[in-house]
């Protein structure tokens, strides 16, 4: 079920970073202006890069994790992955390959943004 992300993935991150990243500059503004018509308050681009930190945080998991079905949605049978966050549970559901391409392309999109990496 993994592969029905996969080419979603492969399209994102055939846009080079620095390619992003020189639109995100330039479009700074009106995201910032957008942010605060949304209500929020400080600065979108401390937001983006909270967001970019949590991404690189989700570890893979070591093995194919069990599931089971009690009613209409997939629940892991350890509870421990039950517990861990909806992101967590997003990157797992993409698969390890597709997870890791992910955050590849978002370490190297986080060094092209803010000079830093993980």
């Amino acid at each position: 079920n993994y592969a029905r992300l996969t080419p979603l993935l492969q399209q994102v991150t055939a846009i080079e970073p620095a390619e992003l990243a020189a639109y995100y500059v330039l479009w700074q503004g009106i995201f910032q202006q957008a942010y605060t018509e949304l209500g929020k308050t400080g600065a979108f681009n401390a937001r983006l890069q909270l967001a970019i930190d949590k991404l690189l945080a989700v570890n893979p998991l070591d093995k194919a994790a069990a599931l089971t079905q009690p009613a209409v949605f997939y629940e892991y049978d350890d509870p421990q992955l039950q517990e861990a966050s909806s992101l967590d549970h997003l990157l797992w559901r993409m698969g390890p390959d597709n997870s890791a391409l992910l955050q590849a392309y978002l370490k190297r999109l986080q060094e092209t943004l803010y000079g830093q990496s993980l």
